[in-house]
């Protein structure tokens, strides 16, 4: 069942919406209640922003929800009991801000467990998950990636362009948003121009702990460059999402990552087909070129990605500012607030609460020094991030790796070239790597010679591309000999 991107509206009996999940709009649908129009040939993904949020919402997960809002809520109502015990024991006399402000911690409460019920409360028909794992959606058109984020507009926003009844047709659950929710809610247009690639990732390494109940979810991750005013690319964008594949219930392990990175890149590719991005496009992408030269019958081959299996490091969101920015603003006014007050009362000789102050002002500090050299090295490692990109030019004398280094900017910074002759290669098989996956060319004693990290598996998959590079630097004959120890490093 599709929903309308805006208002949830359903569309699924509306002519040209696809019965799949990831089908193609067949013809032009626009939403009868907020008049939201999605064009022939788009596709809709929906999925969360986070690994968590694309996992149904099991009794484990549920409790660790439960734990983790106990805290600040068991904190506001205690802290609200003793404000409300001082106001009726002072009364109207004894009335002072801090008691009042100690009394609102209820309201606090309040708001922690109706907002934890509001977000993790499962929806009826979603598969057991919450409105929380629907915080993200993709709509991808001819020509443009349209991002949305945040939970659907609210009731008054829904009944524009419409004249049904505010309600009707929905699953009843996410008209209940509130103004600030639907405030909160964002809508973004990429042009397909400035969509560098879109990497796939796999978050449920065999690195990981998986249980018995988790989903086979996957990452995909689109670069995206920013514009300034006027219209030159100025800074890199990431945008990602979190998708369950539909990957049945299983243990970690190489094989079901291969799987998850298989079923999410046949998603990445009908969206780069949709959106209109050549699959030789990207400058860091899984780029796979042939070109014959005529050296004993055997075409060259080139393949393109990434130097590093790790994901791009990228900029701080937000939220992420505002965890290190608030405690060391806090700590910053705590010392300070409670060494002036030592000092003061020191010097007048009154040395109650001294101790204490002293004690409290040296905590503060202590706390302010620790998130200031946190917000130093992540605005550090914002700045230096880099990208590595690798090259590989596969032919009968063997495999030249050339490595190119640029900041977020696409500025070169260095560039690295090397040859691996053909007799020095033993084997070469794809491996995965915290959720990439990976070719690898290693000798006989299994030491790695080199290795790239493919940012999308090509048509065939990672073992057919590697099939393909052992007959170029062995021939015909020398697939047996890759065959025999291609998957030692995987294992």
């Amino acid at each position: 069942m599709h929903y309308c991107l805006r208002c949830h509206y359903a569309l699924g009996p509306l002519p040209g919406v696809p019965a799949d999940q990831l089908g193609e709009f067949t013809a032009d649908v626009r939403c009868p209640e907020c008049a939201f129009e999605i064009p022939k040939g788009a596709r809709i993904l929906v999925g969360s922003s986070t690994e968590a949020g694309a996992q149904p919402l099991t009794n484990r997960r549920r409790m660790r929800q439960i734990l983790l809002a106990l805290a600040p809520s068991g904190y506001c109502l205690v802290i609200g009991f003793q404000g409300v015990a001082a106001l009726v024991q002072q009364g109207v006399a004894g009335f002072t801000v801090w008691n009042a402000i100690r009394a609102l911690s209820l309201v606090g409460f309040g708001f922690i467990i109706w907002g934890a019920w509001r977000k993790w409360t499962p929806v009826e028909g979603s598969d057991g998950r919450a409105p929380a794992s629907w915080d993200t959606r993709w709509l991808c058109v001819p020509g443009a990636l349209e991002v949305f984020s945040g939970e659907t507009t609210d009731a008054s926003v829904r009944s524009m362009g419409g004249g049904a009844k505010v309600g009707a047709s929905t699953d009843g659950a996410k008209s209940k948003v509130s103004w600030l929710q639907s405030r909160l809610s964002g809508h973004v247009r990429h042009e397909a121009a400035d969509i560098r690639n879109i990497r796939v990732y796999s978050p449920q390494d065999r690195g990981n702990r998986w249980r018995s109940d988790d989903r086979a979810v996957a990452q995909l991750m689109a670069s995206v460059w920013l514009r300034d005013a006027t219209g030159r690319r100025a800074d890199m964008h990431t945008v990602m999402i979190y998708l369950d594949t539909k990957g049945e219930p299983g243990q970690p392990g190489r094989d079901r990552t291969r799987a998850v990175l298989d079923a999410a890149d046949a998603i990445a590719r009908s969206i780069r087909r949709t959106i209109g991005m050549a699959e030789t496009e990207s400058d860091d992408g899984a780029a796979v070129a042939d070109a014959t030269d005529g050296h004993a019958g055997v075409s060259p081959l080139a393949v393109e990605g990434s130097l590093y299996a790790q994901q791009a490091w990228p900029a701080p969101r937000v939220e992420i500012v505002m965890l290190f920015c608030i405690p060391l603003m806090l700590s910053f006014a705590g010392g300070v607030i409670s060494t002036i007050t030592a000092v003061g009362r020191w010097q007048s000789g009154a040395n109650a609460g001294v101790p204490w102050l002293i004690w409290f002002g040296g905590m503060s500090w202590v706390v302010f020094a620790i998130m200031l050299a946190l917000t130093i090295w992540l605005i550090r490692r914002a700045a230096r991030r880099e990208l590595a990109l690798c090259r590989w030019d596969v032919g009968p004398h063997g495999i030249r790796v050339t490595e190119q280094h640029f900041t977020i900017k696409a500025k070169p910074t260095a560039e690295f070239t090397r040859d691996i002759p053909a007799g020095h290669i033993a084997a070469i098989g794809p491996s995965p790597k915290n959720g990439r996956m990976r070719l690898i060319a290693s000798d006989q004693v299994r030491r790695e010679l080199a290795s790239i990290t493919l940012n999308a598996i090509p048509e065939g998959g990672a073992e057919a591309l590697a099939q393909r590079i052992r007959e170029r630097v062995w021939g015909g004959g020398g697939g047996e000999r890759g065959d025999a120890r291609g998957d030692q490093h995987g294992a």
